[in-house]
């Protein structure tokens, strides 16, 4: 392998054999980012599929609206403050982003138990309210990240 090697690149054509090589490789890792050539191996993935865009652009289209709604059951009271709620509410839909992007979510028990209180640590982690650390609340966190779960795992099963 080695004396090929040292042939080809000691040979009278080894530069045009190296532009060859590297105008190859572009023209490859051109169809790669376009999707029309699709490489998948343990180690490395080139190309990307529509369905696989399709199925992240729809769980974060649908994220998006789900964080907007649970906006509107957030209990209102005195000194509330709605800038406040929606940054709270933002952190959570970039947490919830995070979880799309590594493209693992399950709908077993134990990976909503986790992700719950990890959500509940957030939002525990940014407001300091009372009304924020009762019980109904946290239930109603909790209600609402096990619908958000079981809702992204069925947009990617109607996609396969």
């Amino acid at each position: 392998m080695w004396d090929t090697i040292k042939t080809v690149l000691t040979s009278s054509n080894a530069i045009a054999v190296i532009i060859g090589i590297i105008i190859v490789l572009i023209i490859l890792g051109f169809f790669g980012k376009s999707g029309l050539i699709r490489l998948n191996t343990d180690k490395i993935s080139i190309g990307a599929s529509d369905k696989e865009r399709a199925i992240i652009r729809q769980q974060v289209e649908w994220t998006e609206l789900a964080v907007r709604g649970f906006e509107r059951q957030v209990p209102e009271y005195d000194g509330y403050n709605k800038y406040k709620t929606r940054w709270i509410l933002e952190r959570l839909y970039d947490e919830i982003i995070t979880w799309i992007m590594f493209n693992h979510i399950e709908d077993t028990k134990n990976y909503i138990t986790i992700k719950q209180d990890k959500i509940w640590n957030l939002v525990q982690s940014l407001v300091d309210e009372p009304i924020y650390t009762t019980d109904e609340f946290r239930d109603s966190i909790f209600s609402y990240v096990e619908i958000i779960i079981k809702k992204l795992v069925v947009i990617r099963k109607e996609y396969q």
